[in-house]
């Protein structure tokens, strides 16, 4: 797909980026110029993200639509990841769901993440750090994704979702 100087992309789990420019660079003396996507992330205003037209279909895409995102979320509340009680294998699979950035797979993510939190919460314990990490990782993902599809904060997102869930 070809993308446009101005256009809103998702990048990875870099999350929404705007298209600040299109330019021809190279990053090594002995290599020779290749286009690249120029990036400025949403949340991230000091940093750049240099993109190759040549795996810009691989790793960009545009934003889900309202539709898109109420749909995701439908889908999600009929669907969940059982929780692994190994560390290490709960370890690699939220590990491999965040950098894999697929939609389908995160909000999953939270919705496990969110059940273990309450069931926790009732025996007065807590997640562990690094489940908590995760935790914080998809949501920065989806709600960066979210928000901006919706048209709201990143901080109504949490709540927009749990609305939709329970309906």
């Amino acid at each position: 797909m070809q993308f446009n100087r101005g256009d809103t992309v998702v990048y990875g789990i870099y999350g929404i980026c705007k298209i600040k420019e299109i330019s021809f660079t190279s990053f090594s003396h002995d290599r020779p110029k290749e286009k690249y996507y120029v990036l400025s992330p949403a949340d991230s205003k000091n940093s750049t993200y240099y993109v190759p037209f040549s795996s810009a279909d691989e790793s960009l895409r545009l934003p889900m639509s309202k539709c898109d995102v109420e749909a995701l979320i439908e889908s999600a509340r009929s669907r969940h990841i059982d929780w692994p009680e190994n560390r290490q294998q709960r370890s690699d699979l939220f590990r491999h769901i965040i950098y894999g950035g697929i939609s389908e797979e995160l909000i999953l993510l939270l919705g496990c993440l969110y059940t273990r939190r309450l069931e926790l919460s009732a025996q007065n314990k807590t997640l562990s750090s690094t489940d908590e990490i995760f935790l914080t990782q998809a949501e920065t993902l989806l709600h960066s994704e979210f928000a901006y599809s919706l048209g709201l904060n990143k901080e109504e997102v949490s709540n927009y979702i749990c609305e939709l869930f329970n309906k």
